[in-house]
């Protein structure tokens, strides 16, 4: 079912993938919550056409970190490799999402874990859209489909999307550099660099794209490297976009030619800019959310009166002219839809292009990808790539701060 730019789960999602082998570990007085919490689960599952086995229950007295870690230990002597870790936070858990998070992600082999707080499951009246949620999330990071978007027909198959954001956040920052690795964009090589505070970017964005070059490689048996890479970067400035063309774009010709010297794929280069201050409205002709306000005393101004005609525009709204500079390959894109305030477009800016690709294709590629990011059923601001490889870099700046295990890297674990 889809309203507006949102959709809803009704009916088997593409890739079910079955729970089957998997931990539940709980405090010793949420007993009772963390078993409706499994009869709920079950029930969510089935909608989605996923079957799910009851987990093996471990309960822990310690409601530290270091107490849900020594129960995980002696719960995967029983189950080896087990499929996820759910683990029920007590109230009060500041600390303890990141400890566990650190532990899980840096083991051999790592763990996949998916965390809910005892008091968003005690105070829910209904529990049902929340282990709907949550049994979407447990199928994402271990790499089943959700959804599919619809890809221009003119986008080669052997096309690699790669998104790259930094995260800044309590004095670390960490690059984020996701790249797809399947025809359809839904599986990501998501890899991690911490930047030190005269770190050179450039030099790790082409090293990060030979990375994930040969994982599209090794994910495609070996038979072929991409045709085509699309790169959306986010987290650069109007005044920075030269420096990024000068750095960023040309190391990564220089990094081909030092270790894939007969690799020369077709590149596209957009710069993603979400400071706009520009907004744009189409008349109300019904249906729309009109925007409202308060005049000064009793009286209603002209400005007012003539705001009740104007509404956001429509999801998937682009414009390339008037408002972009005719000189510059850009345009300003708003994806998603804004019930509340006025909505805040995205520049999108090219500044460099071999892909052959028209504008117009491009254009409906980019918002296509807003509707990629498995987190939310509905378009986002930004194409996935960007959102995927922002998320991994904030939870490392916010709470692991480590680089995973290598085996997650291929997995959406940071979800």
């Amino acid at each position: 079912m889809c309203i507006r730019d949102r959709f809803f789960f009704k009916q088997r999602i593409v890739t079910p993938l079955n729970l089957d082998k998997w931990i539940l570990v709980y405090d010793n007085r949420s007993y009772s919550t963390a078993e409706k919490f499994v009869d709920v689960l079950y029930n969510a599952s089935n909608t989605f056409g996923i079957k799910v086995d009851y987990p093996e229950y471990v309960e822990t007295h310690n409601v530290r970190a270091e107490g849900y870690i020594d129960a995980i230990q002696h719960a995967v002597k029983k189950i080896s490799e087990p499929q996820i870790i759910l683990c029920i936070l007590p109230r009060n858990a500041v600390n303890e999402y990141p400890k566990i998070k650190r532990w899980a992600i840096t083991q051999d082999p790592p763990h996949l874990t998916q965390m809910v707080k005892f008091d968003t499951l005690e105070r829910a009246k209904n529990m049902m859209p929340i282990c709907s949620k949550i049994i979407l999330q447990i199928n994402a990071k271990r790499n089943g489909d959700l959804w599919r978007i619809g890809i221009p027909k003119e986008v080669p198959k052997k096309t690699m999307m790669v998104g790259i954001d930094i995260s800044r956040e309590k004095g670390f920052t960490y690059l984020g550099f996701s790249s797809s690795y399947n025809p359809v964009f839904t599986k990501y090589y998501t890899q991690l660099m911490k930047l030190e505070e005269k770190t050179e970017i450039s030099g790790t964005v082409g090293s990060l794209l030979c990375n994930a070059v040969m994982r599209f490689y090794e994910e495609t048996s070996k038979r072929f490297f991409p045709e085509l890479i699309i790169i959306y970067r986010d987290g650069v400035g109007d005044s920075q976009k030269h420096e990024v063309f000068c750095s960023e774009v040309e190391s990564i010709f220089r990094v081909f030619a030092d270790k894939l010297e007969n690799y020369k794929p077709k590149l596209l280069f957009a710069i993603i800019n979400k400071k706009v201050h520009t907004r744009f409205f189409r008349k109300n002709t019904g249906g729309g959310e009109t925007f409202s306000g308060r005049g000064r005393g009793s009286r209603r101004g002209l400005a007012e009166e003539s705001r009740q005609d104007l509404v956001n525009p429509d999801p998937g709204t682009v414009i390339h002219e008037d408002l972009v500079d005719d000189n510059l390959y850009e345009f300003l894109i708003m994806p998603q839809h804004v019930n509340e305030g006025t909505g805040t477009p995205v520049r999108v800016h090219v500044i460099y292009d071999t892909s052959g690709l028209s504008l117009t294709v491009f254009e409906e590629l980019t918002n296509a990808l807003c509707y990629g990011y498995d987190n939310w059923q509905g378009a986002i601001r930004v194409p996935a790539p960007c959102k995927y490889a922002f998320t991994h870099a904030r939870l490392a700046t916010r709470y692991t701060r480590t680089k995973p295990h290598a085996q997650l890297l291929s997995q959406k674990y940071f979800l």
